[in-house]
């Protein structure tokens, strides 16, 4: 089928750009009038095949999109999974993305979902809605933040039909507050044309400059600072650049780290990580996190030293430098929109305690 492997041409590109996905993050897919193919859990978008797709049935799935839960239906979310997985068509044992209701809610038949930094700095930032009317206009759907799950694909779908009865038209994208951007299409090249305005307007206000450089290392506090921690982790990682050392001056310079911007943040870096202000002190801060949080830290800030991922191997380490660094460009860069949004706690206790993200990082131990 050519439209499947247009799709999984599309998915490879933009999953093969590590300025567009980290850690596998996003979703794609293709549908017929009878049939959506959305990348299953578990295949990464980047070297994705056509088999890397589930199928599944529209016409369940418009009936369940339409029908929804009552408010009081016990365990909904586990609920809405399982109604997800029964929308497959025979034959079909792939795990679907827990976005396909939402893909199928737009009436194109290409549709690409990414949370990249450049994106989500200005859906995480506090201005976010406004400076996107100003700069997109009615090309695009503000999606204020909301679960994940059918309450989300319910209030997308009921936005687009509300705009195309406003306007005419649907819009051309949906900005997710906290999480990233839709774009449907009528083609990858279509999409294509909505993500490279979109990104090059973003980027166009941003009022300085990330410095990647490496800064010279305090040699004899980063060796104290791994000797403590080594006890307690098989794998620790150092980011030296120098905008990140610079957020970790000082408790005031990190706190735009010290909670999370979106849900892949929560699922690879935990949610909150712990600041260290006394290396003398690192062994106790740990043993109290421990208590607090119920597990030890992925990501630990020591004030003046620099940013630490630890975990139990060298994938688990890279998975949180890479989205914890995300979070601090994030953070960065969202000053451009009035400073930075971060995530309510009742939002990521929510994610925390969601089947789906536990699910997502016991099929990413098996990356990278």
């Amino acid at each position: 089928m050519i439209e499947l492997e247009k799709l999984a041409q599309m998915s490879d590109y933009y999953g093969s750009d590590p300025t567009l996905v980290l850690a596998g993050g996003g979703n794609t897919s293709y549908k017929t009038a009878d049939v959506l193919y959305v990348k299953a859990s578990g295949f990464p978008l980047s070297g994705i095949r056509p088999n890397g797709f589930a199928k599944l049935d529209r016409h369940k799935l418009q009936e369940l999109l339409l029908r929804g839960y009552p408010e009081d239906t016990p365990n909904i979310d586990t609920q809405f999974i399982d109604d997800v997985m029964a929308t497959r068509l025979p034959g079909e044992d792939k795990r679907p993305s827990v976005e396909a209701l939402l893909h199928h809610s737009f009436d194109f038949p290409y549709v690409l979902h990414l949370h990249p930094t450049v994106i989500n700095s200005l859906t995480s930032a506090i201005n976010g809605e406004a400076e996107a009317k100003r700069l997109f206009g009615d090309d695009c759907v503000w999606v204020k933040l909301v679960h994940p799950g059918y309450g989300l694909a319910r209030y997308c779908y009921d936005l687009q039909q509300e705009h195309k009865a406003r306007f005419g038209v649907y819009p051309k994208f949906l900005l997710l507050q906290n999480h990233g951007i839709f774009i449907p299409g009528n083609s990858p090249e279509e999409i294509g044309r909505v993500l490279d305005d979109v990104v090059s307007k973003i980027k166009a206000c941003y009022d300085k400059t990330w410095d990647a450089d490496l800064a010279p290392i305090d040699t004899e506090s980063y060796g104290a600072v791994k000797a403590a921690l080594s006890p307690y982790y098989g794998e620790i990682r150092f980011c030296g650049e120098k905008s990140v050392l610079a957020m970790c001056e000082n408790i005031k310079a990190a706190a735009g780290l010290l909670k999370p911007y979106n849900p892949d943040q929560i699922t690879y870096c935990r949610s909150f990580p712990m600041y260290c202000a006394d290396i003398s002190k690192l062994d106790a801060d740990m043993k109290a996190y421990d208590a607090a949080h119920g597990g030890l830290p992925k990501v630990v800030i020591v004030e003046k030293v620099g940013l630490f991922t630890c975990g139990k191997d060298a994938g688990e380490t890279q998975r949180a430098m890479l989205l914890f660094v995300d979070a601090a460009k994030i953070a960065f860069f969202a000053s451009a929109f009035g400073g930075y949004h971060q995530l309510p706690d009742a939002f990521t206790d929510f994610i925390d305690h969601w089947e789906v993200e536990s699910y997502r990082l016991g099929v990413a131990k098996t990356a990278l």
